[in-house]
């Protein structure tokens, strides 16, 4: 029997097989070395070759590791400024893909003409809106809507719940919004029905029409609710926290909280702002959509989630339309169940606007802050991290 040995180890005794002890090092290293030893000069040459283009290889990885951590990597993942530039891109692409696809089905079929256009007339407040328009506008909003902040979910390795929609109480939480809102519109048109600032006309429809309608209507302020809300207030409400709260100090407890709020004060003006395209806004109906969002976010921040202020907001636009047929921000529904109109001071009644455009407005939407604070589980809003970023349990940090 052959002698085995290590370079820098004690030979075998004589007259059997080494074992681990004897050579001092690890059976799968001591292979490594004896198939190197015993490879042919080719071979090694090969080897030695391979071995230093790997070391060259992980230099420059290496290199451009750091490169690509400083430009685009931050703490918390992506830069918020990167982010905000890949998902506008996203969203013009999809836009644009969405506009031509459009555009060939309407050389195909004139009646998705008809439809745009008296959707568009609807949006003006030039008439009344159809369900089966809006349906197919808002439907198709909202795959875009929905369809860019999960592409970024995957670039930034994230949740999709992480950017508004996840919670543990969603469910819930979207049944308390739907009540709310119809308790919330309800007082509000019953207070001004009180103080003869609305008039009621009667009954406009009844019968199974009057059903089909109200069905139909549901579905699509309710698809209102969910687009309106998560365009303004789901990913670029996370991007913009992070990118607010950069600016101040890692060790400042307010950085958050300030970064969150500057975010959703901006965000809300931009959804305010988003209404003047209707021709009888007015401008207390405009500081109204700003507090409605403004209220959206403070259930986003106590919830974690935006189902909340999505059933309120579906439910209010369904009630002051179809169920009490009056004017939502200047915009009337076709096929609803009472007919109404304003009475006295534009101020206080709302005027063409409806009654969002009221000041009783601004206390109803106050009082619905106050229903968020006592009636909503507390699940406060978290800022998301992405999957590759690790917080050692030693030293608290980001690792």
């Amino acid at each position: 029997m052959c002698r085995l040995s290590f370079p820098g180890q004690r030979p075998a005794k004589f007259g059997r097989a080494p074992d681990a002890s004897e050579l001092g090092i690890d059976i799968g290293k001591w292979f490594r070395y004896e198939g190197r030893r015993n490879a042919s000069f080719s071979q090694r040459r090969r080897l030695k070759h391979s071995s230093r283009k790997g070391a060259i290889s992980s230099k420059l990885v290496t290199m451009r590791n750091s490169w690509v951590s400083r430009i685009f990597i931050g703490p918390h993942g992506l830069r918020s400024g990167w982010g905000l530039l890949i998902y506008v891109l996203i969203f013009a692409v999809c836009v644009c893909v969405q506009f031509f696809v459009t555009k060939l089905l309407a050389d195909a079929n004139p009646m998705l003409v008809a439809v745009q256009q008296q959707a568009q007339k609807a949006m003006l407040g030039l008439e009344a809106m159809r369900p089966g328009a809006m349906l197919i506008i808002y439907g198709t909003s909202l795959a875009v809507i929905l369809f860019v902040p999960c592409i970024m979910s995957l670039i930034e390795r994230r949740r999709f719940g992480a950017y508004g929609l996840g919670g543990s109480h969603s469910i819930r939480n979207l049944a308390k919004g739907l009540l709310t809102g119809l308790v919330l519109i309800s007082m509000l048109v019953g207070l001004l029905w009180v103080c003869r600032l609305l008039v009621f006309d009667g009954v406009e429809h009844a019968g199974g029409q009057l059903l089909s309608y109200g069905l139909k209507w549901f579905i699509v302020y309710f698809l209102v609710g969910l687009s309106e809300g998560y365009l303004s207030l789901g990913y670029l409400q996370s991007t913009l926290t992070r990118a607010f709260s950069a600016w101040f100090p890692k060790n400042n407890p307010l950085r958050f909280p300030v970064g969150f709020w500057s975010a959703a004060l901006v965000l809300s003006a931009c959804f305010s702002l988003g209404h003047i395209t209707h021709q009888t806004e007015s401008p207390v109906g405009l500081f109204t959509a700003f507090l409605f969002s403004v209220v959206s976010a403070y259930s986003l921040w106590r919830t974690g989630s935006l189902w909340w202020s999505i059933g309120v907001h579906a439910t209010w636009d369904w009630g002051q339309s179809f169920l009490y047929g009056v004017s939502d921000s200047g915009v009337s529904c076709q096929g609803r169940l009472l007919a109404a109109h304003p009475a006295g001071d534009p101020l206080l009644s709302g005027g063409l606007t409806g009654p969002e455009g009221s000041l009783f407005a601004i206390g109803i939407l106050l009082l619905g802050a106050v229903l968020v604070r006592f009636t909503l589980p507390k699940q406060p809003y978290a800022q998301p991290l992405p999957a590759t970023v690790r917080v050692s349990p030693t030293q608290g940090k980001l690792a």
